[in-house]
C-alpha cells in the first residue's frame, strides 16, 4: 500500500537534541499531526521519529494535504537534511 503521505524537507529551521522545526512541501497523501513518520535519505531509511506538531503559517493544523507548504516540529534522534522526505508509512494491518 502506497505511504499515508510524504513532505520533502526543504528548509531547516532549527535543530536542538531530539527536536527539530524543519518547513517543506507535502508531495503526495496527507500529513497527520502526532503521526509516525519514517525519515528517508535518497532511497534508504535512516531514521524515525514522530511529529509532535503541524503548522500552515502561523497556523497549528491537525493535517496537510498534497500541494502545500507547512512547517513541521518532529521529534528525531536522526539529524534532517534538506532534500530528506519525511513518510507516513502505511497503517500496518
Amino acid at each position: 500500500p502506497p505511504p499515508v503521505g510524504i513532505l520533502e524537507v526543504v528548509k531547516i529551521f532549527s535543530q536542538k537534541e531530539r527536536t527539530q522545526l524543519v518547513g517543506g512541501k507535502v508531495l503526495e497523501g496527507e500529513l497527520k499531526n502526532k503521526a509516525h513518520v519514517d525519515i528517508a535519505r535518497g532511497e534508504s531509511v535512516v531514521g524515525s521519529g514522530r511529529i509532535k506538531s503541524l503548522k500552515m503559517g502561523k497556523q497549528d493544523a491537525s493535517r496537510v494535504e498534497a500541494g502545500r507548504e507547512c512547517g513541521v516540529m518532529l521529534e528525531s534522534s536522526v539529524p534532517i537534511e534538506v532534500g530528506d522526505k519525511i513518510v507516513i508509512p502505511p497503517p500496518v494491518k
